[in-house]
């Protein structure tokens, strides 16, 4: 088995497989070259883009939660009526 990196052993990652560890270094270095892109582009300090990401990464994550709790909820509505008898497909 390959020995983890050293960010893997930062983060107390080492319980991941290689491949995953690989992944999340390909998958974080793409995020970093597009902070620094946008950044360039923009003028504006990376501090503050890379910021402003984060929030409205944030925000997506809540509002995907939202509607994924939605969606779950209508299922387990419309399988109850199945079940009952209430609804037929």
């Amino acid at each position: 088995m390959a020995e983890p990196s050293s960010l893997a052993r930062a983060l107390r990652l080492t319980h991941l497989p290689p491949w995953a560890i690989a992944w999340l270094q390909v998958a974080g270095a793409a995020v970093g070259r597009g902070l620094h892109s946008v950044a360039r582009h923009t003028g504006i300090p990376l501090s503050i883009v890379a910021a402003i990401a984060l929030v409205v990464s944030f925000r997506v994550a809540r509002r995907a939660s939202h509607l994924a709790l939605e969606v779950a909820v209508a299922i387990a509505l419309v399988l109850a009526a199945t079940r009952a008898g209430w609804l037929r497909f």
